[in-house]
């Protein structure tokens, strides 16, 4: 019981932190509504809000190399991206996907979320490669490349991860995350939630301070941080770009993989404030704690409706909200009420349910 109650704590942190946060939050998706299938370039460019991009098809037409597929899984939920890299293959032409989201705005200091998932047998053994982040500069089409940066990560041989970033000071690709040889790792056939943070560096006069910051999480848990990092030497430069770039290698024959691998990513967050993890309700230990609990929703997974037993009042105050902890159906419902679900997308929801003489009990369900 203690346990239950201290599951449920946690989530209801996360939840008031997501819901007071929410305004933050400047761009998200989470493929939930993309059809199924051949990723178009049209798709893309609507969905991400780019204007060109590498990997996908034109009329049925290109490369093919990213698709819509089910997740499989509650965490995350729904649908997501699919990407390959071709066999023989690296860079970001032939390889993976690659673009950049405008974020409509110049900012100082950014997060990024999203989940990465890594096939059953990808080859982390021999090749490296990239994954997205955020990027930014007075254009990002900057012919001289005086003032574009890009910070994301990258996966090493053996499945190790660093920190990859690109800057104008000195032009020169930085990686960090190696010292005393100690590096966080992914594994194989395993959703990942990532979380990065930058903060960019001051100006003082002509002077690129060396005081930015880039930190990194790992299903909530910090596993790289530094607070010296000079991502650019003008004031006028900032985050712009959310750049979904993943790839083998670059550049480097050797680095391209010696059969077709593939990656899958979801739920992408960009906000003005840290976006965490624990408001994703599906982590296995507060699951689990819902087994003891006389409420009972069905059917789970449901298409439109869904049914409550098990309450202990005649009527109990209920509210659905999202992964994001945004509310969006609240209403007084009774034992063996339905609730129409109709109004809702595909995906994982939050239940509360709240009475007079006992503390909120939450729930997690399915749309399908």
């Amino acid at each position: 019981m203690k346990k239950k109650i201290q599951n449920q704590f946690i989530l209801l942190l996360g939840l008031l932190y997501s819901i007071t946060g929410i305004s933050q939050v400047i761009f998200s998706q989470n493929l939930n509504s993309s059809d199924l299938g051949t990723y178009t370039l049209e798709q893309v460019k609507k969905e991400f809000v780019t204007t060109s991009a590498n990997g996908f098809t034109r009329k049925g037409v290109g490369e093919n190399r990213v698709t819509i597929v089910k997740t499989g899984t509650t965490k995350p939920s729904g649908r997501c991206l699919k990407v390959k890299y071709p066999k023989d293959k690296a860079d970001t032409k032939d390889s993976g996907a690659n673009w950049e989201t405008k974020l409509n705005g110049n900012y100082q200091e950014l997060y990024l979320s999203y989940y990465v998932k890594f096939d059953g047998t990808f080859d982390f053994i021999n090749n490296i490669g990239k994954l997205p982040g955020l990027a930014g500069g007075l254009s990002f089409e900057d012919n001289e490349k005086e003032t574009e940066w890009s910070g994301k990560l990258m996966w090493r041989l053996g499945a190790k991860i660093q920190f990859y970033l690109h800057q104008p000071i000195t032009n020169e690709k930085q990686y960090f995350w190696n010292e005393g040889g100690v590096y966080p790792t992914f594994k194989r056939n395993k959703w990942y939630h990532i979380e990065i943070h930058y903060k960019l560096n001051t100006i003082t006069g002509s002077k690129a301070n060396k005081n930015g910051i880039m930190e990194a999480w790992l299903d909530g848990k910090l596993v790289g941080k530094y607070t010296n990092i000079q991502f650019r030497s003008k004031s006028g430069v900032g985050i712009n770009s959310l750049f979904f770039s993943t790839f083998f290698g670059g550049n480097v024959e050797d680095d391209a993989p010696s059969k077709d691998e593939y990656a899958f990513f979801d739920e992408f967050i960009v906000s003005k404030s840290r976006i965490g993890y624990t408001a994703r309700i599906t982590d296995e230990e507060i699951v689990s704690s819902e087994e003891t609990d006389s409420i009972i929703i069905y059917p789970n997974p449901s298409k439109n409706l869904i049914t409550l037993t098990g309450l202990s009042q005649n009527k109990s105050e209920i509210s659905i909200y999202n992964l994001m902890g945004l509310k969006l159906i609240s209403k007084t419902v009774s034992n063996n009420s339905s609730i129409d679900l109709s109004s809702l997308s595909a995906g994982n929801y939050i239940l509360m349910i709240s009475t007079e003489n006992n503390s909120p009990v939450t729930k997690t369900f399915i749309k399908e």
